[in-house]
């Protein structure tokens, strides 16, 4: 992320190894002018630094992790660019495939209590 801020190009391997259109007249990827907020989503866990550009500038770089599977938000605060992470407890482990869990088509548990408890109800009537 450092190296794209310090390049000034977003994808500086397109077209050659990122499937890209190839502009002729303008680069839309090349920054004119550094950023003050640099966020890159879908990252294994949160990281942030504080850059100092040539001219003078500021760059808070942020790595933000996936919040389905970390359960995790950044609060950017915008006058001192500080970045915290905010963990969200409580929520459920998302499952990887080929972790158990799914027999039949469906998921093991509350399902199939659920069609025994109504399996006893019938019989009663």
């Amino acid at each position: 992320m450092e190296k794209t801020l310090e390049w000034r190009h977003l994808a500086p391997t397109a077209p050659d190894t990122l499937a890209c259109y190839p502009f002729c007249d303008d680069d839309p990827f090349v920054l004119p002018s550094l950023p003050h907020v640099y966020f890159v989503g879908n990252q294994p866990a949160f990281a942030t630094s504080l850059l100092e550009g040539r001219e003078g500038g500021r760059v808070r770089v942020v790595c933000v992790p996936s919040f389905a599977e970390t359960g995790t938000v950044v609060l950017l605060e915008l006058n001192f660019l500080t970045a915290t992470p905010l963990r969200f407890g409580g929520l459920p482990e998302v499952r990887k495939e080929g972790e158990g869990g799914r027999e039949g088509g469906r998921e093991g548990g509350k399902e199939d209590k659920m069609e025994e408890v109504q399996g006893e109800e019938e019989e009663e009537n």
